[in-house]
């Protein structure tokens, strides 16, 4: 993450500096993560009729996985489900070493619309 962090400002650096300045700068990664950070994303809870269209937890999961700087744990390790901050048991996420939640629902709002709430 720090890395990440000073590659965004050294780009924004560079691009302040590129009419300006006319000097060379060489940036050399000496190593990266091994790992992304351990995150856990509950299925978000559906109120509504009949079944979701899109399991919206399942989409998170696969957008931060893909990023490259976050590690799924997997559902079966979870030792509660909750949707909502007031069912989360802290000493269960760091149990099985989650350094992130995330935790939402999707309401039908009727015409093909839909709430979507979810909190970090």
């Amino acid at each position: 993450m720090a890395k990440s962090l000073f590659n965004s400002i050294a780009a924004l650096c560079l691009a302040a500096w590129g009419m300006a300045a006319h000097a060379a700068l060489t940036i050399e990664i000496t190593q990266g993560v091994e790992r992304g950070m351990p995150v856990a994303i509950v299925p978000f809870a559906w109120e509504g009729p009949g079944t979701p269209i899109q399991e919206v937890g399942g989409i998170v999961q696969a957008n931060l996985v893909r990023s490259g700087r976050f590690e799924a744990i997997p559902e079966n390790d979870f030792l509660s489900r909750p949707h909502d901050d007031g069912e989360v048991v802290f000493k269960d996420w760091r149990l099985i070493k989650a350094e992130a939640l995330v935790i939402g629902k999707v309401r039908d709002l009727g015409g093909d619309r839909y709430a979507v709430q979810f909190q970090l």
